[in-house]
């Protein structure tokens, strides 16, 4: 009913480590204007980051999802290390998890709390999907209430994928936090 679901574990994919980048990875992530990270299950870390921040200074959208699940008796978990998580966030401009994850992640209750903490935390840009509520995003200036885009929903499975690619694109077109957002 509130579009969270339970997710079953099929596989777990290796760690990603900045040793294990190849000089073409790296030399295409340098050239990138904008780097996504969104894990998926615990394949990204706080030295894979750090790592990343020490040869690419563009920004970085971090869809923290990933990095807050463990496998409980084969199903996923959200568990949070705040103070790893932290550090994590002093590294990348934007963060984006959805209103469940930020719960997690931050304490906060409500999305504009949470959005408001994730800046606090270092991102320049705190954003909360709400769903068919859609979103909050806060820039340390100002916190924009961004109304849900009108469709059918089946699976809400990849749309914060698709926020996060078209939040980007607006960016890259020269687009301000609320119209990226929108």
């Amino acid at each position: 009913d509130n579009w969270d679901r339970d997710l079953e574990v099929l596989g777990v994919a290796d760690k990603i480590s900045i040793d294990n980048l190849s000089d073409e990875h790296i030399e295409t992530i340098s050239r990138s204007d904008f780097l996504l990270i969104g894990p998926i299950l615990k394949e990204v870390d706080l030295d894979l980051i750090r790592g990343i921040r020490e040869f690419y200074n563009g920004e970085i959208f971090l869809d923290p999802q990933g990095l807050i699940r463990t496998i409980e008796d084969g199903l996923i978990k959200r568990v949070c290390d705040r103070s790893e998580l932290k550090e994590i966030i002093k590294l990348v401009n934007i963060v984006k998890p959805n209103e469940f994850e930020a719960e997690v992640i931050t304490g906060m209750k409500t999305a504009e709390e949470a959005a408001k903490k994730l800046v606090e935390w270092g991102a320049d840009i705190g954003i909360v999907t709400l769903g068919e509520n859609g979103s909050i995003a806060y820039d340390g200036n100002e916190l924009f209430k961004i109304p849900p885009y009108k469709t059918l929903s089946r699976d809400p499975t990849g749309a914060g994928d698709t926020y996060a690619g078209a939040f980007i694109f607006k960016k890259l077109c020269g687009s301000n936090v609320r119209e990226a957002c929108e």
